[in-house]
């Protein structure tokens, strides 16, 4: 059963998660009418495929430095069926190096709760997201996680407020400068900021439709869950838990903000939405023979197996 097997942070799992994603974007980048290979196009596509695992990975890396589920591989290995469910998100690279540079200032983020070298976490989380935000411009939006991060851990400190914005305006003459440098121009902020489209065309196609539509369902449920069961938490405990609702609300608004609308843009909910569902399905794990224990085991075992199979439809359609 993949409760069981997932159930637990095991080597392999990590192998099997990483060579199914690199099967899965091959598979997909070679079902694709692709021009004639150049070196360009392999290396494109080389960090397309090392970015998805060095990003579920990475989540990985986080979840247990900062004790965010129960020892177990649910989240990865949700982050990494979704990740393939939509195989648009092999095809743009710049999301994929965004996504990855936010998992950076993610990690920043959350170690917070240490009160160690905080003012530098923040600028690290600052830096980060700005420079994300060159690539995919709405993930400037993870700056409001930032502050609100900062005021759960730190309390409010206005020195330590006017840090992300001195981390953004440090990133942003940097940039400037080189554009300068290269293009003898200060007009490349024309180019940054994009208007939110609200053309969702794109997603009446059913290789998009069918897998957002199972991650609206799954978001509502574990969301609803775990804010159900905040009340519940030991003291220690609920920081992180408020942080991960924040942050799935706030990766809502930066998908919906996308300037253009293919599916890949949902990349930006997967880590927040994964490790929801992991903690939903960890959640009062079931031991007793009850009846209502046995439906809310098997149901989320069912959940697990829709995560599982949700790949195999985008193979069908592609």
């Amino acid at each position: 059963m993949l409760t069981s097997f997932f159930g637990k942070s095991k080597p392999v799992n990590y192998l099997l998660l990483g060579v199914f994603i690199i099967i899965a974007a091959v598979i997909v980048i070679f079902s694709s009418e692709l021009p004639n290979i150049t070196g360009l196009i392999a290396a494109k596509f080389s960090f397309v495929i090392l970015g998805s695992v060095f990003s579920m990975l990475l989540l990985d890396f986080i979840i247990r430095k900062n004790h965010l589920t129960l020892s177990n591989t649910y989240a990865i290995f949700l982050f990494s069926c979704f990740l393939v469910s939509f195989p648009m998100i092999f095809f743009e690279p710049k999301l994929i190096f965004a996504n990855i540079l936010i998992l950076l200032a993610l990690r920043r983020i959350f170690s917070l709760a240490s009160e160690k070298n905080r003012s530098k976490k923040i600028l690290d989380a600052s830096l980060y997201i700005t420079l994300a935000s060159l690539f995919y411009f709405p993930a400037i939006g993870f700056l409001l996680f930032l502050f609100i991060a900062t005021l759960r851990y730190v309390g409010f400190r206005f020195k330590m407020l006017l840090i992300p914005v001195v981390g953004f305006l440090v990133m942003f003459v940097l940039t400037a400068t080189y554009y300068l440098l290269v293009t003898d121009t200060l007009n490349w902020d024309f180019s940054w900021i994009q208007p939110v489209s609200w053309d969702f065309s794109s997603y009446n196609s059913l290789i998009v439709l069918f897998p957002v539509t199972i991650l609206i369902s799954i978001t509502i449920w574990t969301g609803l869950h775990n804010l159900y069961k905040l009340s519940s938490l030991a003291k220690k405990e609920r920081p992180n838990a408020t942080l991960l609702l924040v942050l799935m609300i706030i990766s809502i608004f930066v998908t919906v903000a996308s300037p253009f609308k293919s599916g890949a843009e949902v990349l930006f909910m997967l880590p927040a939405l994964a490790i929801l569902a992991a903690n939903y399905i960890a959640y009062k794990k079931t031991e007793t023979l009850l009846p209502d224990a046995k439906i809310t085991f098997w149901f989320k075992e069912l959940l697990l197996w829709c995560a599982a199979l949700l790949p195999l439809l985008a193979f069908f359609i592609i």
